[in-house]
């Protein structure tokens, strides 16, 4: 018989950056991570930017000279698996790499990107497209991202409207 190796982890967790992680409530930004991590979840960032990981962290040293809104929790889950589950315009599972598939150039491409980005950072894992989240302040952009990975979960937040908030609460309804 074959033993199949489980993962350590139950899925992973991205986060978009512009607008959903700058803009959330400050005080819920530890604990949206600790959260998530406590449930069983790895932490990923995907941003429709050209952000490196630097950007955001120094290895688990929070970067706040150029992003303020980062955290300890974040860059130590970050750095905990070499930035794997990093992305941007220039970075997938936290290496270095530009291109993507080609997608039309319309108000969902950011989105499939994402949704490729989500596909891509599980591949070699036994993690399922459905045990992926995406956070994001964009609508089409989950649009998009729901094209391509469309077993995922995609979550709109708008930090602008209270009952819409990425905070505390929201993540614990979803993330169980």
């Amino acid at each position: 018989y074959t033993v199949i190796k489980q993962p350590s982890f139950k899925g992973v967790v991205f986060f978009d950056i512009d607008d959903t992680l700058t803009t959330m409530p400050e005080e819920h930004r530890s604990d949206i991570i600790k959260h998530c991590v406590d449930k069983g979840y790895k932490i990923g960032i995907i941003t429709a930017s050209k952000r490196t990981p630097e950007h955001i962290c120094y290895g688990n040293i929070p970067n706040v000279d150029i992003s303020d809104w980062t955290c300890n929790e974040l860059c130590q889950e970050l750095n905990k698996d070499n930035f794997l589950f990093f992305n941007s315009l220039l970075y997938t599972n936290g290496k270095y790499n530009p291109k993507f598939p080609f997608f039309e150039r319309d108000r969902y491409m950011y989105g499939k990107q994402k949704g490729y980005q989500m596909l891509e950072s599980i591949k070699n894992t036994s993690v399922k497209p459905w045990e992926t989240f995406l956070f994001d302040d964009n609508i089409d952009v989950l649009a998009g991202a729901s094209m391509v990975n469309p077993e995922g979960n995609f979550i709109h937040v708008d930090n602008n409207n209270v009952g819409k908030q990425l905070d505390t609460e929201l993540i614990c309804k979803i993330i169980v």
